[in-house]
């Protein structure tokens, strides 16, 4: 027997219902890059900056969760949506880290030489060499060919921004090296001038010495002589007598 028409009507609002209660959850909104990069932080934070070896896996599992927030936000980076989504300036996201650069590497390396998380062992690598071109803070804590994946090629980037300090670096020491060599060579002149000045003065000094004596001497020969002492002349009668004569 069928039912009415208004019965039908009656429950479609109820089958519509039954349908949109069996409809799917929207998918939670996608973290953003720095809300993912501020998760990730707390979590590695949490172990001290450095990846838990833990037999059950639990803290494990923990860290390595923390690790791939970190990993997703810097992945997210390299992208162009990811890029756009932080005004197309990835060094400004990951700003907020830079307090914490030597314990992220710190993490990084220890996870990287835990023997734990093998797997991982490329993402951890991707991380550091992103960083390392984003920030010169983070690139400046340790030197490539220190880090456990030294070995490895330089990432191009690097290896280009490592030539061209090094070309400025050589740059810069011979321009000090000139700078050097000039100022020796204008001190040497100025001892040189010195020196010839202290001669030049103490000749003039020898020959004003030498003349002044020259012109005592020629006014000593050309001076008056003195008076000698004159004798008066007796008769010859008294200068007997003076002298006892007869």
């Amino acid at each position: 027997e069928e039912e009415p028409e208004d019965a039908a009507l009656l429950q479609e609002p109820l089958q519509g219902r039954a349908e949109a209660a069996e409809e799917p959850a929207a998918p939670p909104r996608p973290l953003a890059i720095r809300e993912r990069l501020a998760r990730g932080r707390a979590v590695l934070e949490s172990f001290g900056w450095e990846f838990p070896v833990d037999p059950t896996g639990t803290r494990g599992d923990e860290a390595t969760a923390g690790f791939q927030h970190i990993f997703d936000a810097v992945t997210a980076l390299t992208t162009s949506s990811g890029r756009a989504s932080v005004g197309d300036e990835p060094s400004a996201a990951v700003a907020d880290l830079e307090q914490h650069w030597s314990g992220l590497l710190r993490f990084l390396v220890s996870m990287y030489t835990s023997g734990v998380r093998r797997t991982y062992s490329a993402r951890i690598r991707f991380v550091a060499v992103t960083l390392r071109a984003l920030s010169p803070a983070f690139r400046e804590l340790a030197p490539w060919a220190s880090l456990p994946w030294g070995h490895l090629p330089m990432p191009a980037a690097e290896a280009e921004g490592e030539a061209r300090a090094a070309e400025e670096l050589r740059r810069r020491q011979s321009e000090e090296a000139e700078s050097l060599a000039l100022a020796q060579e204008l001190q040497a002149q100025e001892d040189a001038e010195a020196i010839a000045l202290e001669e030049a003065q103490c000749r003039l000094m020898q020959e004003d010495f030498a003349l002044a004596w020259k012109l005592q001497e020629q006014r000593q020969r050309t001076a008056t002589p003195a008076a000698r002492p004159q004798t008066v002349q007796l008769p010859r009668m008294l200068r007997r007598r003076s002298t006892g004569g007869a």
